[in-house]
C-alpha cells in the first residue's frame, strides 16, 4: 500500500457511521451515547443543528452502537465511549 492509499480523507456527504469508523477522519462524537443512556427513560431528544453538522451520522452512530446481533466492539475500541465506566 502506498503513502496515497493509506491516506485518511474527510466524509463529506456521508452518513454511515460504519464507513466513516473504518476511514475516515472523525471527531469523536461517542460520548453522545453515554449521555443518551444516563437519561431517565421516556426522555425525549431533539437535534437541531443547521444542515451538514452531523445529525445524520450521529443517528447512525447510535443505531450501530445498539444494533443488535453484529459485534460492533471494533467500530468504538479507540472512541471516548470504550474508554466510559
Amino acid at each position: 500500500m502506498d503513502k496515497a492509499e493509506s491516506r485518511k480523507w474527510i466524509p463529506l456527504g456521508i452518513e454511515d457511521y460504519e464507513e466513516v469508523a473504518r476511514g475516515c477522519h472523525y471527531i469523536d462524537k461517542t460520548a453522545l451515547i453515554a449521555d443518551i443512556c444516563d437519561t431517565p427513560l421516556g426522555t425525549s431528544f431533539l437535534f437541531t443543528r443547521p444542515r451538514r453538522f452531523g445529525k445524520s451520522l450521529a443517528l447512525s452512530m447510535l443505531e450501530s452502537f445498539f444494533r443488535k446481533g453484529e459485534d460492533s466492539l471494533s467500530l468504538f475500541e479507540n472512541r471516548a465511549i470504550a474508554k466510559m465506566d
